[in-house]
């Protein structure tokens, strides 16, 4: 049996973001029963912190007082500290210990003596370049890099999602004893097309959005997703279709404002914030209705509303990067700096119906191919498999 301890998440009972994502990804589709999965979560209040079972797994809510990133960070350590010594206090002879980002890499290498004097094998999903991420600040950005670094020095496994990634972790790191591996995101081909229930068709109405009419963004409202970029040149494009942006503008309410100071895409009436949402119905019924998907992405790895993109809207413009392009092939349309977005939209339009469909279905395929959930899981329990095996062999 071999026991994995995931932490980095918000939790397993928590089914939105990146990390939740995978997290549910490998346990939903697990294939190996000899593997066993224990999901550490922060919860805010003591009376919701314990040890749950669920769904044939072991989740261990931690309750921790700070808020924001703060939470998140201690949530981390505490995780690191419980799970080393509910190891040893319950004899588990193959444990692994998956760690989802970097946020506490130097406590991860100060206290690498005592994890491996427990027989635990470190392994990590470093995410994307955090220390490049312009919200961080100058000091954010510097902790930023030295945890990544950290993280990945103290790891005798690392897992990247992206081959830009992995590239990446190759010049930081160098040495015979770690392993560097790739296993993307997975996504789920379409089982079923939502009927336009009564709950969709009042969604619709609401923000006024209309069928094949608009271009659709669902990302984080942050810079390093190209807002600033894609506003300005669609409110100076002459389509006439909408943009609609599932978005959280409130956590980032000071960018927000900063932006519609420089941009002035208030006074645009196709500019569309509707929130965020959390109805997979409506959610689904967006992608799968809207005329393109607009993708800011710029720092990797594979992100998870891209391949939700490629899979259901099938018609998408991303920002020229190393690891959109990753994804998407040659069945995307791209677009930076230097390339206008704006020029781009005129184009995208003129593509006639029968070259349309035809980008969507080999998209759609694509994902199917590359990026199914039940590959990606045979990977990570491969990957399981052979670091008690690597480890223990080179012992």
């Amino acid at each position: 049996m071999i026991d994995v301890f995931i932490i980095g998440s918000r939790g397993y009972t928590k089914k939105y973001g990146g990390w939740e994502t995978l997290v549910h990804g490998l346990i939903d589709n697990k294939i190996d029963q000899g593997i066993n999965y224990y999901v550490y979560e922060v919860v805010d209040n003591k009376e919701d912190a314990g040890i749950l079972r669920i769904d044939g797994i072991t989740c261990i809510k931690l309750y921790i007082k700070a808020k924001n990133g703060f939470q998140m960070i201690f949530g981390d350590i505490k995780a690191l500290i419980h799970s080393v010594k509910f190891i040893k206090l319950n004899n588990i002879e193959k444990p692994i210990l998956l760690t989802l980002g970097a946020r506490i890499g130097p406590f991860i290498w100060f206290l690498r003596p005592y994890i491996k004097a427990s027989k635990i094998i470190i392994m990590d999903n470093p995410g994307g370049i955090e220390w490049k991420r312009p919200k961080w600040g100058i000091i954010g950005e510097v902790y930023s890099f030295i945890s990544c670094f950290f993280t990945a020095k103290a790891s005798d496994y690392i897992v990247c999602d992206s081959e830009g990634i992995r590239a990446i972790y190759n010049n930081m790191v160098k040495t015979k004893k770690q392993k560097k591996e790739f296993a993307a995101y997975g996504v789920y081909p379409i089982q079923n097309y939502p009927v336009k229930t009564d709950k969709i068709k009042k969604y619709l109405e609401h923000y006024g959005i209309k069928e094949n009419d608009y271009y659709l963004i669902i990302n984080r409202f942050m810079p390093e997703n190209s807002y600033e970029l894609i506003l300005e040149e669609f409110i100076n494009s002459r389509t006439k279709k909408d943009l609609i942006l599932v978005t959280n503008i409130d956590k980032e309410r000071t960018y927000y404002t900063k932006l519609a100071k420089l941009i002035s895409f208030e006074k645009d009436t196709r500019i569309k914030f509707v929130g965020t949402m959390y109805d997979s119905d409506i959610l689904l019924y967006l992608r799968l209705n809207a005329f393109g998907y607009i993708n800011g992405h710029t720092l990797g790895g594979t992100n998870p509303g891209l391949l939700e993109a490629m899979a259901t809207t099938g018609f998408v413009i991303a920002y020229d990067a190393v690891f959109s392009r990753e994804v998407c092939g040659d069945y995307a349309f791209y677009f930076d700096k230097k390339k206008s977005l704006c020029d781009l939209l005129e184009s995208v339009e003129e593509v006639d119906k029968e070259n349309r469909l035809e980008i969507i279905c080999k998209s759609r395929a694509r994902m199917e191919e590359m990026y199914s959930w039940h590959d990606i899981t045979e990977k990570y329990e491969l990957f399981f498999k052979e670091s008690v095996n690597h480890i223990r062999g080179r012992k």
